[in-house]
């Protein structure tokens, strides 16, 4: 058994007065990285059709550490809704009826267009649930794996996102959770924000121990928490989400997370420069340090996209780098890319650049987790060249972003790509739509040559 000072996993000492939840750094890092796990389907969709009559289940449409969500009709209001049913590892705490009561009805408290609504809450034979506003569209997650955000776009989603939280701290309620799986997109492309499951009740009267969740917990997911979420989470307040907002902000620039010693912005993607002063500060270790409002953020930049960008000095823009030429000299074009086969050492995919060149194509990748944003490698290259290739098609993707097929003339052409049957899928940003045509006629124009080129000899 672990001594008192000790974390309960490892083992090691740990420091007098420590409270990361008892565990020491290494192993909160390790549970951090570790996926949720809600103990397996709570009910079958028959079982909670019985449990609520009032509702049709119609499908599960997520799970994650608080529980499944599916999606259901409300039969007397001919109405979809979202049921979310708590993981009963929640409910097992024998203090968690009464801080579940607060929550919902805090949670309910908060009516904004740019929150999801809370409809009901309440228990069934056990099973603790919140009836939510459904968002049929897919979430910012999905649309920044198929890299279908582009900076004005970027730009035009965090006012909304701000909006929200603006009002959510107005009511003395933090998210302490913002990351892109919570951020949902409805069918017009506006932000709903969700899963205020985690945040903490400040103000408003209330007494210090009366918090929708446990102050000394630490909560939220890893890469997007604010340095005082780990180290002081008593003294959490609403700047916890203003440091979250700005990794997401970074992310939607970059497609990366800023970890570690990270480049700025304008210096990662060709973003607008101006953002770089607008992420760095939102980043910044120290609350005092950061906007101390969320609306000074959205203030700042609304202005930036009012006004003409201003690029770093120097920088290369995720723009191509020219147009493909005949005659097939050099590095004619160069175009940012994802290959979306996740078969990297598990659920992982490769982000890089795809340059078209004289002899062939030439691919440089790096693979990241898909879940964690997490590097997995380092820079790697990949060759193939005009004669080795059976085909190039132009496709469209689930989101709409372009695609490029390449088939081989050999099953093994593509090792150590992830293929299937010889053939690789490279997505692109729907910005990039015209190029990656040009791209596939110019691949088709160059193999066509060379392999009359061939038969001719």
């Amino acid at each position: 058994m672990a001594a008192p000072h000790s974390c309960p996993r490892c083992g090691r000492p740990l420091a007098e007065g420590y409270e990361l939840e008892g565990l020491c750094p290494s192993c909160l890092l390790r549970l951090g990285a570790e996926p949720s796990d809600v103990g397996g389907p709570v009910l079958s969709i028959e079982g909670l059709g019985r449990r609520f009559p009032e509702l049709e289940v119609l499908e599960e449409v997520g799970r994650g550490g608080m529980g499944v969500v599916y999606r259901v009709r409300q039969k007397r209001l001919d109405r979809d809704a979202a049921l979310k049913i708590l993981s009963p590892r929640l409910a097992s705490d024998p203090d968690f009826a009464a801080r579940f009561t607060r929550e919902a009805r805090a949670l309910a408290r908060l009516n904004h267009p740019r929150i999801v609504s809370v409809y009901d809450f309440g228990e069934r034979d056990g099973l603790y649930y919140l009836l939510m506003e459904y968002v049929p569209g897919p979430g910012l997650r999905a649309a920044l794996r198929a890299k279908e955000i582009s900076a004005p776009q970027a730009l035009e989603l965090v006012p909304q996102i701000c909006d929200g939280l603006a009002y959510a701290h107005a009511q003395g309620v933090i998210h302490r959770d913002i990351k892109p799986e919570n951020i949902l997109l409805d069918a017009g492309g506006r932000v709903k924000i969700a899963d205020f499951g985690l945040a903490k009740l400040v103000g408003n009267g209330m007494n210090d121990g009366e918090h929708l969740t446990r102050g000394s917990q630490v909560m939220g997911t890893l890469h997007y928490m604010a340095p005082e979420q780990m180290s002081r989470p008593l003294e959490v307040d609403h700047r916890a989400d203003i440091y979250s907002l700005g990794v997401l902000i970074y992310e939607l620039l970059t497609h990366e997370l800023p970890v570690g010693r990270f480049d700025p912005p304008s210096h990662k993607a060709g973003s607008d420069v101006r953002l770089d002063e607008v992420v760095l500060r939102a980043l910044e270790k120290e609350p005092g340090r950061r906007y101390q409002q969320i609306s000074d953020l959205r203030s700042r930049v609304e202005e930036i996209s009012r006004t003409p960008h201003e690029a770093a000095p120097q920088v290369p823009q995720p723009e191509p780098t020219g147009t493909a030429q005949p005659d097939g000299e050099g590095a004619d074009l160069s175009l940012p890319c994802l290959i979306d086969e996740w078969f990297f050492e598990g659920f992982a995919q490769a982000n890089g650049v795809l340059h078209l060149e004289r002899q062939g194509l030439c691919l440089e990748y790096q693979v990241v987790d898909a879940i964690l944003g997490v590097v997995k490698s380092d820079v790697k290259e990949f060759r193939i060249s005009y004669a080795d290739l059976a085909s190039a098609e132009f496709a469209t993707g689930f989101f709409g972003g372009p695609k490029l097929i390449i088939r081989g003339l050999r099953m093994r052409a593509f090792e150590p790509l992830p293929n299937r049957s010889g053939q690789v899928r490279i997505g692109f940003a729907r910005k990039f739509r015209d190029q990656v045509r040009e791209l596939v006629l110019e691949i088709e124009r160059r193999r066509s040559r060379i392999s009359a080129a061939q038969r001719d000899e």
